[in-house]
């Protein structure tokens, strides 16, 4: 049974194994018979050596780090398990309570909202139906096509050339839609901070001057990669803590910025 975080302690972990076959459902089932045992660590290393792409998973594997603390690690896996799965209401929930707990409080992203509407519009189905859709427009369009071809009658071929437009027009569209679906869940461009503090170079060398810090959980854009670091984006506004626990100093790091960073310290999604 999936449950939305409310606290630390409330955070439940998804059971079904429908998705599984032989051993890595023996193997599933196991890492969740030790989580529920409270042994997270130990579920983690079971459930991180099932060599299967699924949501169900993912969304486990963020549960059970989320579990032992692991902030960072925690979103990375809830991210992923919402790329395979967008719009699931519990994951969405997962990662926003993230957002609140973590070091780096997110403000806003810098997201555009037509891209943003366009996505939500995209994710509301999943991309097996949508190839379901594609394939039955396509036949509708072959059938249609060669219906006009062996009609007659000019006014059934007048209203069967309209139809047909319509049903090129419909499988266009679905076949835009499924390819940036497609594209969406095969492209790595983001990325989670895993590391506790990473600093963001001015170059991509050990001693270059720091350009800001950023702490575990957050998300970021991978523009290009050279050597051991990475060049990333902030995607969204940061209220980052620089200061000590005495004497706590908040900075507020803007969209847009942009340093090199050890490849190491992030993961892509």
């Amino acid at each position: 049974m999936r449950i939305v975080i409310t606290t630390v302690t409330s955070l439940s972990i998804l059971f079904s194994c429908h998705a599984y076959a032989g051993s890595p459902a023996e193997e599933y089932n196991k890492a969740n018979l030790h989580y529920s045992k409270g042994e997270y660590e130990r579920a983690l290393e079971i459930y991180t050596g099932i060599r299967i792409v699924n949501p169900d998973l993912e969304y486990n594997i963020g549960s059970a780090y989320f579990a032992t603390g692991n902030i960072g690690k925690a979103r990375l896996h809830f991210e992923r398990s919402l790329k395979l799965r967008p719009s699931d209401e519990e994951t969405i929930a997962n990662i926003d309570y993230i957002k609140k707990v973590k070091p780096d409080r997110e403000t806003y992203s810098d997201e555009n909202v037509v891209i943003t509407v366009f996505s939500n519009v995209l994710n509301s189905f999943p991309i097996d139906n949508g190839l379901v859709i594609l394939l039955v427009l396509y036949l509708t369009t072959c059938f249609v096509f060669g219906l006009g071809k062996m009609t007659q009658d000019a006014l059934v071929k007048r209203k069967l050339s309209g139809l047909l437009i319509v049903a090129l027009t419909m499988t266009g569209v679905m076949v835009v839609a499924v390819s940036v679906r497609l594209y969406n869940v095969r492209s790595d461009q983001f990325a989670v901070a895993v590391k506790p503090v990473i600093h963001a170079l001015s170059a991509p060398v050990r001693d270059a001057p720091s350009n800001f810090s950023i702490h575990e959980g957050a998300k970021v854009r991978v523009n290009r990669v050279e050597g051991d670091y990475a060049y990333i984006t902030l995607v969204s506004s940061l209220e980052v803590s620089t200061g000590t626990e005495e004497k706590p100093e908040m900075v507020s790091l803007r969209p847009g910025l942009s340093g090199w960073v050890d490849r190491s310290a992030i993961e892509r999604i």
